[in-house]
């Protein structure tokens, strides 16, 4: 497929680093506390709400490379569970059930 036939409300690479940007990664730091880290995954997850698996796929591995470059640790665990929690397939329904926090 050439790039005329591409979705024009896509994201592109410079909506991956807004929305990198939007969910706080700026603000992490190198070596950032579980806390803060949680905190920006949280944001992160929430701001994909409704977008298609190719989206999450694409913003999940650029928010690894992401934390990987900050020094976290097993950055491709915490993104997977923060997009984990979100329903699928681009419903905006909210998940079912109580959250843990």
């Amino acid at each position: 497929m050439n790039d005329d036939s591409r979705n024009p409300a896509a994201p592109g690479p410079a909506q991956f680093d807004e929305l990198l940007a939007e969910a706080g990664f700026e603000q992490l730091g190198s070596d950032p506390s579980p806390d803060a880290v949680m905190g920006v995954l949280h944001d992160f997850g929430s701001s994909l709400l409704g977008a298609d698996e190719l989206v999450r796929e694409v913003a999940r591995r650029v928010a690894v490379g992401r934390l990987k470059a900050l020094g976290v640790e097993a950055p491709a665990g915490l993104v997977s569970a923060a997009l984990n929690r979100l329903p699928r397939g681009g419903s905006r329904a909210r998940p079912q059930g109580r959250g843990l926090f």
